[in-house]
Parts: C-alpha cells; sequence; structure tokens
C-alpha cells in the first residue's frame, strides 16, 4: 500500500511540475516579445519544432519536480526552492539561447531565491554557511569579469550577472564547479561547430545555456563528482 501511496505522489509531483514549467513557455514567449526581432525570427521557424521545444520544457518540469523531491527529502522548503532555481534557469537558457542575451530580472530573481533560502536555513543541498554564499558571489563572476575586461567578448554582462546570483544561492564550491562544467560543456561544443564548419573562430554562441545545465549538475551531483575526482584520480584521503 506504501508504494501505491508513493507512486501516486510522484505523479502528482510530476504533473505539478509539468504544468508549471509548461507555463514557464508563457514567460519565455514574454521575453521575446520585448526584443521583437527574435521573436519574428522564432515565428518563421517550422511549428512542428516549436511545438517540440515547447514540449521539452514541459516535460522536463515533471523530471525536474521528482528530481528537487527526491533530493530535498523531507525539506519541502528546499524542495520549492530548488524547483524554483531551476525554473528559473531553464528560462534563462530558452532565452539567452534565442537572443543572445539574459535580462537582469531573472539574476535578480535567483538573488531573491537566495534571500528565501539563507532566511528559511533549509537542510540538506542548501545548508551552508552565509560566509560560502558571499564568496560563491565573487567566486565566479569576478574571474568572468577579469577575463572580460582582458578579452572583449570573452563573456557577456549577463553571464556574469547570472554566476554572481547563482553564486549566492549554490555557494562557492558548486558555483566553481558549475563554471568548469560550462566552460568543459561550451569547449566541446564550440569544436564541434569549428569541425562542422558551421561557424568560425570570430563567432559566438550563446553560452547561458551551458552556465544553467553546469549549475544544474553542480546542484545536485557537484559534491560528488569532486570528491569522486578527487579520490580516484588523485588518491586524496577523505
Amino acid at each position: 500500500m506504501r508504494g501505491k501511496i508513493t507512486g501516486w505522489f510522484y505523479l502528482s509531483i510530476w504533473l505539478l511540475g509539468t504544468c508549471f514549467f509548461s507555463l514557464l513557455n508563457l514567460v519565455i514567449h514574454g521575453f521575446l516579445k520585448q526584443n521583437q526581432k527574435d521573436l519574428e525570427k522564432s515565428k518563421e521557424r517550422n511549428k512542428r519544432k516549436r511545438s517540440v521545444w515547447y514540449g521539452v520544457i514541459g516535460g522536463s518540469g515533471g523530471f525536474v519536480a521528482i528530481l528537487c523531491g527526491h533530493y530535498a527529502g523531507t525539506s519541502k522548503e528546499e524542495g520549492i526552492l530548488t524547483f524554483l532555481f531551476l525554473g528559473v534557469l531553464t528560462v534563462t537558457a530558452a532565452v539567452d539561447q534565442e537572443t543572445m542575451e539574459i535580462p537582469d530580472s531573472l539574476p535578480i530573481t535567483v538573488l531573491i531565491l537566495s534571500a528565501i533560502s539563507v532566511l528559511l536555513e533549509p537542510e540538506g543541498l542548501l545548508q551552508m554557511p552565509l560566509a560560502s554564499r558571499i564568496i560563491g558571489f565573487f567566486s565566479a563572476s569576478v574571474p568572468m569579469l577579469l577575463l572580460a575586461l582582458a578579452i572583449p567578448g570573452a563573456f557577456g554582462g549577463g553571464d556574469i550577472k547570472l554566476m554572481a546570483a547563482c553564486g549566492a544561492f549554490l555557494g562557492w564550491k558548486r558555483n566553481l564547479l558549475a563554471l568548469f562544467f560550462a566552460v568543459l560543456g561550451g569547449g566541446v561544443w564550440g569544436i564541434w561547430l569549428l569541425l562542422k564548419k558551421k561557424a568560425t573562430r570570430t563567432d559566438a554562441f550563446a553560452f547561458g545555456p551551458f552556465l544553467c545545465t553546469g549549475m544544474a549538475i553542480s546542484l545536485f551531483w557537484g559534491e560528488r563528482l569532486l570528491l569522486w575526482y578527487l579520490k580516484e584520480l588523485w588518491s586524496v584521503a577523505f
């Protein structure tokens, strides 16, 4: 009987997550509408492809909700905060992919979630000292800013603001890991574009989706991957 209840519980979570992420499509459309050029570009796309894209976002919401519920355990606050955080990342990735820009309202939303997290003091994934969040705000954003000043176009202002805000949510360890995963994924993608001759060395592509993916990976599995890396490859004892 307990298994059935658990099954219905996860089904309910999946449905709620799917519905919420489906509504995020309206938020994404709203951001694109602010940039008429990109909206017209998206309208020209095949309707079937757009439907698949919206379906993927909506369907991923169910998976994200179950994942947040699983890792949050008995902490409802943490489950809700991580779910909303990943929702903001989803919108960020989609908007940046279409417009090559990250609206300021999205990093600000992450900062608000970070402040709420500090006030609620949830256990589990989001349990960390305040100092870790403060350091996290600067840990990745400052190096990115310095690199952008030294090499114009290396990172966009939206990317830097996003990493600062997410550092306050994730803490400095996970934030640096997220940047590592993003650079790794973006590098592989850039090499693939060059090999397929779909881009030149001077062409730019949206880096936001890689940052968002890196932060999602780091949130759930970052520390485990880091411990495995140090223990298995460098024989560091813990």
